[in-house]
């Protein structure tokens, strides 16, 4: 009999060729060994009595119930990662969060376990070690976490791991080391785009904020530098310059660049300077504190998706699973990134740098 075209009758789990299976004498039912030990008698042991034979039975409920199967295959897709069966309706994995492949040939070959990879031996799809070297290691998106593994109150790393969407695997090391050392890393993105990579990652009340601190600082530029009093000064500083370099700098110091400038001449020539001083600080600032914000903000988000939820009484198992199913759409909807917000922001950011070269 070819078991690894059936389903262990007591955990229903696809026979694999590396499991333990145990047949029963009386039927001919495979089980895996510890589902065997488990239960201390075969699943169909009350049949027995009736000349039952576990074959005839399979090819019997086949024909009665191949429309109900393949209905289920649709219903149901398993995560190319972690190998956990997931509803149709999701788009990243409920265990792992990693993105689903929902093409119905993927799906069914990850059904009939073709390219599940095994559970605990580290090698992804079924591809064993080669000739005796170092082992393919498949990409873990939880970075060590274990999907119900607790990183907040009532807050799971696979929640965290889902809502994150995008490059989980960085931002899951990121969030451990926080959550452990209390210890982040510097997100140069964000130091370089301050505001725009915060609406990427769809933290809007910060990103507007520190975007129109920035754009405030670099108009402010702008506008100092097209006045007439700042001209006048810039060309004190480039005469004086000049005068420098014809010197050779012999006796010369700092403070005669700025000979011949007033007060308000200074003031004005002194203001752009401050002003990128303090842009200069602003991405520094979100440099060294967007990770741990994104990390609150996560917590903050799934929290308050699942307060809402459980402010429902639930009388039934069946409304509990529709509430699970309620907060991973929630989730799902609220994950990822907003790419249209970072480059329309972008756009202006740099619009406004590389104005005065059209003016």
């Amino acid at each position: 009999m070819d078991f690894y075209k059936y389903k262990c009758p007591v955990c229903n789990k696809q026979f694999k060729e590396s499991d333990d299976i145990v047949v029963c004498p009386d039927c001919g039912a495979p089980h895996h060994r510890e589902c065997w030990e488990k239960e201390g008698k075969c699943c169909y042991n009350d049949k027995h009595s009736d000349d039952f034979s576990f074959e005839n039975f399979q090819e019997s409920n086949n024909s009665d119930n191949s429309g109900n199967e393949n209905a289920d295959c649709e219903s149901e897709v398993i995560c190319q990662v972690c190998g956990h069966p997931n509803d149709s309706t999701l788009f990243y994995c409920e265990h792992c969060g990693a993105p689903l492949l929902k093409d119905n040939n993927q799906s069914n070959n990850s059904a009939n376990n073709t390219n599940v990879p095994p559970e605990a031996n580290g090698f992804p799809f079924g591809q064993p070690q080669q000739n005796g070297g170092i082992p393919f290691i498949a990409f873990d998106p939880m970075a060590g976490f274990k999907a119900d593994e607790k990183m907040a109150d009532n807050v799971t790393a696979g929640e965290v791991s889902k809502f994150v969407g995008k490059n989980t695997n960085y931002f899951m090391r990121v969030f451990g080391s926080i959550m452990r050392t209390n210890k982040s890393r510097f997100s140069f993105v964000s130091a370089i785009l301050p505001g725009a990579y915060m609406l990427y990652r769809k933290m809007y009340a910060i990103g507007i904020f520190v975007s129109v601190i920035v754009i405030a600082l670099l108009a402010g530029t702008l506008i100092i530098q097209s006045t007439p009093e700042y001209t006048e000064a810039y060309n004190i500083y480039i005469d004086n310059y000049s005068a420098l370099l014809q010197g050779t700098y012999s006796g010369a110091n700092f403070s005669d660049l700025f000979s011949g400038m007033s007060s308000t001449n200074l003031f004005y020539f002194s203001i752009p300077y401050i002003l990128g001083a303090i842009r200069l600080a602003v991405m520094l600032i979100c440099g060294f504190r967007t990770n741990r914000m994104y990390y609150k903000h996560c917590i903050k988000k799934i929290s308050s998706i699942k307060k809402y939820a459980a402010s429902f009484d639930k009388e039934s198992e069946e409304e509990s699973l529709k509430t699970k199913s309620t907060i991973n759409e929630q989730i799902e909807n609220k994950c990822g990134v907003n790419l249209a917000m970072a480059v329309v922001t972008t756009i202006v950011f740099l619009a406004i740098i590389y104005m005065p070269l059209f003016i």
